[in-house]
């Protein structure tokens, strides 16, 4: 036979375990949807980082294509001058900073084209540079002289806010033979 206050001592301890696991499942379900958060702001940000490669590339073949479709002659009246068909605003690689960093802070001189992929700032930025030629000649004046020959030019590109973090910004070289 039992006694009348053993009756009373387990009363309230079957609600206390189911309270506890309770709490154990709240926090097993807050931390995968924590953990579903995280990896959607992660897929968020390579996605836009695919976006900007996206369109930093396409700004490169865009302006490789330009650059192959311009004679000798076209290419040196383009130096030091920037426009949308063609920007070409230094004369050589000393005055386009070599082979440091692509030069697309504010007041340098760039073209503008829109991004194909609709890129976080929706254009893609882009420039020229003449980094070497022919045996002897490493400026476009030497295409002036007839001398033709292979050239170098390396080509820029940007998309994104290129000023500031949020952007990507590519380069390639860019060989184009002169017969002219």
């Amino acid at each position: 036979m039992r006694r009348p206050d053993d009756r009373f001592s387990q009363r309230g301890a079957s609600l206390f375990v189911a309270l506890i696991l309770l709490l154990i499942m709240t926090m097993l379900a807050l931390s995968g949807v924590r953990n579903a958060v995280i990896e959607s702001r992660i897929t968020g940000h390579v996605a836009v980082q695919q976006r900007l490669f996206n369109d930093a590339e396409a700004g490169l073949r865009r302006t490789e294509v330009r650059v192959g479709s311009y004679p000798a002659a076209t290419l040196n009246a383009q130096a030091l001058t920037c426009s949308q068909q063609m920007c070409m605003p230094y004369l050589d690689a000393a005055h386009s900073g070599g082979y440091g960093a692509p030069r697309f802070a504010p007041g340098d001189e760039v073209a503008m084209d829109a991004g194909p992929s609709g890129s976080e700032g929706g254009t893609v930025k882009w420039y020229v540079a003449l980094i070497g030629g022919a045996a002897d000649c490493v400026s476009t004046e030497c295409t002036a002289g007839g001398k033709g020959g292979t050239f170098l030019y390396e080509v820029n590109s940007c998309a994104g806010d290129c000023a500031g973090q949020g952007s990507l910004k590519l380069r390639s070289v860019y060989a184009k033979h002169h017969d002219d």
